[in-house]
């Protein structure tokens, strides 16, 4: 049945089709039933709203509730000009201006609390912590897909896992389903923990702070900075007042070969080996830096706290050498000169390269005032010769 608009001035008031021209008609699959209760039923005489559209079987299914067709070849105005899909308007009180809560633009895009949306999906909003929220009611996981299927593009996925999930219940992740099995578990933040992993392989869970999978080949962290007067790469800060940690660890097969405590004391090998470095307490440690099978380097530079450091004190007036007779004896007696420290120390204890080479120096000097007095003492047994 064809009826104008002009027959149904009331339910065309209703669905918002304000034309009374005979052109805009409604075509019905019976004749319009009046109401005295102000609703419309489409398929359906008794509405359960202002507005009810009943679904009508087909050969082929059911066909749409509201179905609202985007015109094709005939024009409306000249330029061709088209209103919205769909509006869904809140009016003021006196109707002189209203909101749009809800509305699908004649370009397909869907605008939340906007009337020009930018994007496929736009939301506005000004209330605080609103936005979009997606609940998961199964064990499964609750998800937000973001795929690109152009050549080289990548299928992202954000999740927030259930307890059906392999990773566990309470999880966010991101996933990545271009990339190998295994390996697209490209971010995790686990629930219980807090803790972060970055490309995790397979259900792995994060075993610290930041977990960074770098098996593979791949790069574990690449820092670039461009301001070296004030930036950090790495900055650890201990905040705890009784005992150290370990604020740098390197393992191998389950053994730390390099560890920076976090007053500075530095292990470089197997700390079991550390001599000088209580690995149990590096804060009474004897010394600041270890190194496992000695260094190799071009240039050692030795900086000493003072002067009284070095043995210029040799040449001073009051300085007293030993003679060459208690030399001799300290020799024979002990096997190693006398302020030079013996084997069975060094092996002990080690030696300290400034402190030593300070000690070699002395010996040297002594050696050189030892031979002056000498060359005095023959040269007077050489006038007594001439006499």
């Amino acid at each position: 049945m064809k009826t104008t608009f002009k027959t149904i001035a009331l339910a065309a008031t209703i669905i918002g089709i304000n034309q009374t021209s005979d052109a805009q008609t409604l075509y019905t699959p019976g004749p319009v039933q009046s109401s005295t209760t102000s609703v419309i039923g489409i398929g359906t005489s008794v509405p359960r709203g202002n507005l009810e559209i009943f679904p009508i079987c087909s050969s082929g299914g059911i066909t749409p509730s509201l179905l609202l067709s985007k015109p094709g070849s005939f024009v409306c105005t000249n330029p061709q000009v088209l209103g919205n899909y769909l509006e869904v308007r809140e009016y003021n009180y006196n109707n002189t201006s209203f909101t749009m809560p809800f509305m699908i633009a004649n370009n397909g895009r869907i605008g939340l609390n906007t009337t020009a949306p930018l994007t496929k999906f736009d939301l506005y909003t000004t209330v605080a912590n609103d936005g979009i929220r997606i609940t998961q009611t199964s064990a499964h996981g609750a998800v937000l897909g973001l795929y690109n299927t152009t050549a080289g593009g990548h299928n992202w996925t954000l999740f927030s896992t259930g307890n059906g999930n392999t990773q566990g219940s309470g999880n966010f992740m991101i996933y990545d389903y271009s990339a190998p099995v295994n390996q697209n578990n490209r971010f995790l933040i686990q629930g219980t923990t807090g803790y972060v992993g970055l490309s995790m392989l397979g259900s792995t869970a994060p075993t610290a702070k930041l977990d960074i999978n770098a098996i593979g080949g791949h790069k574990g962290i690449n820092i670039t900075a461009d301001r070296p007067d004030w930036s950090y790469g790495i900055h650890y800060q201990h905040q705890g007042t009784n005992g150290l940690c370990k604020a740098i660890a390197v393992s191998k097969q389950g053994q730390d070969v390099f560890v920076v405590h976090s007053n500075g004391a530095t292990v470089i090998g197997y700390v079991a080996n550390a001599t000088g470095i209580a690995e149990s307490n590096p804060n009474n440690s004897a010394y600041k830096l270890y190194v496992e099978k000695g260094i190799l380097t071009e240039k050692v530079k030795v900086a000493l706290q003072g002067s009284l450091d070095w043995s210029d004190y040799v040449f001073a007036p009051e300085y007293k050498r030993n003679s060459l007779d208690y030399i001799e004896r300290y020799v024979k007696e002990h096997q190693h000169l006398p302020n030079v420290p013996a084997a069975s120390e060094v092996v002990a204890n080690g030696i300290d390269l400034g402190q030593m080479d300070a000690t070699l120096l002395r010996q040297i000097e002594e050696l050189w005032l030892t031979v002056i007095d000498l060359k005095k003492e023959n040269e007077e047994l050489r006038k007594l010769i001439k006499q």
